[in-house]
């Protein structure tokens, strides 16, 4: 029975709905607030990694520099130039080797989606196709479960 004054089932639920959408309001304006506050500090964070990066580099102008002057002292200037362009030289071609082979051994990104399907169907044929077996890993024949580049492969 429903009273005098008293709200009816509709009216609960509209009021139940407005609340609803004023917390989901509030909790959207919660969430804009720290995203701003994130990227505030993000970017402060990245500027004074860009000032440190700027810095290291004159560090390592004027190292070379000391570097220079000291051999200098030792040899004549261009003997003294020659000996740290050099090594210079032979950093950074170093460098670049050690780079360009982490480069190569990178797997490309379609050859491993392509060597996970090819594993999982290899799994799921063996699984489904096999023949009173106990072996829950089976394999396709000739396939490991291994990815090629793990060091018990090689083995």
């Amino acid at each position: 029975m429903k009273r005098q004054g008293d709200p009816g089932f509709r009216e609960l639920v509209r009021e139940l709905g407005e609340a609803m959408a004023g917390v989901l309001r509030a909790e959207l304006a919660a969430l804009r607030a720290d995203y701003r506050r994130s990227t505030r500090r993000f970017g402060g964070a990245l500027l004074l990694l860009a000032l440190a990066a700027g810095a290291g580099f004159w560090a390592l102008g004027a190292l070379g520099l000391l570097g220079f002057e000291l051999l200098a002292g030792v040899l004549p200037r261009w003997g003294a130039a020659a000996v740290l362009c050099g090594l210079l030289l032979l950093g950074a071609a170093l460098l670049g080797w050690w780079g360009w082979r982490r480069l190569l051994a990178i797997e490309p990104p379609l050859a491993t989606a392509s060597r996970h399907l090819e594993s999982h169907l290899a799994w799921w044929q063996g699984r489904l196709l096999r023949s009173g077996t106990t072996d829950t890993l089976t394999t396709a024949p000739g396939r490991s479960e291994l990815p090629p580049e793990s060091p018990e492969k090689r083995k």
